[in-house]
């Protein structure tokens, strides 16, 4: 008969201790802070959060668009005053547009947006030409300087050089195509 010796326990305790102490070494600590609209954001309903090359966030939410510096909001709605009035609430999609500083926000309805990055400040509100007025956009996205914006039915482009619409691309001819929608780009 072979009877097989264990480790005596003082070992066992050292490597318990042993785990123990390097799994303490590894936590840490992660603070958390939630925003609502008790505190300064538009909604609790949030499409996209974007920082910008200068720090700020961009909270792209149902109720309209805010731009976050860590510590104040300001508010960009259909409602607001001049230099933050863009052309719809809920905001469905944004990019942000590095070389020339500027974001682009897209609401769901009506047009887009094109805001100043160093300033704050709206630039422009274009209005999207539509032949469809049940139709939402919902996505946006830059290629070759031209803004590409998807919706329900088709994807139209936008020349930022030339600030004018290029064409649109449908998609009621493609049966196929016409069961989806575009929700994003990337």
């Amino acid at each position: 008969m072979h009877i097989r010796k264990s480790a005596p326990i003082w070992f066992t305790i050292f490597i318990t201790h042993l785990c123990f102490f390097i799994c303490a070494q590894n936590t840490s600590t992660i603070n958390l802070r939630k925003y609502t609209p008790e505190n300064g954001l538009s909604n609790v309903n949030v499409h996209q959060i974007l920082q910008d090359k200068y720090g700020y966030m961009y909270i792209a939410t149902q109720g309209g668009l805010d731009r976050f510096d860590g510590k104040n909001y300001i508010h960009f709605r259909k409602t607001a005053d001049e230099k933050h009035k863009i052309l719809g609430t809920d905001i469905r999609s944004m990019v942000e547009d590095t070389l020339n500083n500027i974001l682009w926000v897209l609401p769901g309805e009506n047009g887009f947006s094109c805001i100043s990055t160093k300033t704050g400040t709206v630039i422009k509100n274009i209005p999207i030409p539509t032949t469809n007025e049940n139709d939402w956009y919902n996505a946006l996205a830059i290629y070759n300087k031209k803004l590409l914006i998807g919706s329900f039915s088709d994807i139209k482009i936008y020349d930022i050089k030339k600030n004018s619409f290029e064409k649109s691309v449908s998609f009621t001819s493609n049966k196929l195509i016409s069961d989806y929608q575009i929700n994003s780009f990337e």
